[in-house]
């Protein structure tokens, strides 16, 4: 089925309205058109503070190194122009008053490649405790004195997965 420029902005206005994720929807000139009311809760803006504005300015994401993510040449935009598969990728963005969040973003293309469709959800609380379990592995966090370790109650093939 392909639609026409207004039937894909109606249905990707359908889709953010339905989603328990946070989300907004790209054009190619990197403007927020459309975001869920989901997304106001996961970082703190309202719809009306972003749309029109271009996405790497709201988001100004960065990878675990400190690499920047969200910038005018966008990596997922340029993937998207070209043809390839966007697979989802977890980032570090700055919430409403410089809070860092981790978050998880999925990609859908719309019809055409008229733009996409970011979906997106904290992680935040996840990757904090991989942190932790890399810190305990590493030897460089250590229980209090006369607590358990809490690795002492995995199993060992969940100390081998762990590791």
């Amino acid at each position: 089925m392909v639609l026409d420029r207004k039937q894909a902005i109606s249905w990707v206005a359908e889709v953010l309205a339905a989603t328990g994720d946070g989300g907004f929807a790209v054009g190619p000139a990197q403007r927020i058109g459309d975001a869920a009311v989901a997304a106001e809760a996961l970082l703190g803006y309202s719809a009306a503070e972003v749309v029109g504005r271009r996405c790497h300015e709201v988001f100004c994401g960065r990878a675990a190194a400190g690499n920047l993510l969200c910038c005018p040449r966008c990596p997922l935009l340029v993937m998207v122009q070209r043809g390839e598969r966007v697979g989802n990728r977890a980032m570090v963005v700055p919430a409403r008053g410089g809070e860092p969040r981790w978050i998880n973003f999925s990609t859908l293309v719309l019809p055409g490649r008229a733009g996409i469709v970011h979906l997106f959800r904290d992680v935040s609380e996840a990757r904090a405790r991989e942190r932790l379990a890399e810190a305990i592995l590493a030897g460089r966090v250590r229980p209090p004195e006369g607590s358990a370790s809490p690795l002492a109650a995995l199993t060992r093939r969940e100390l081998e997965v762990l590791q």
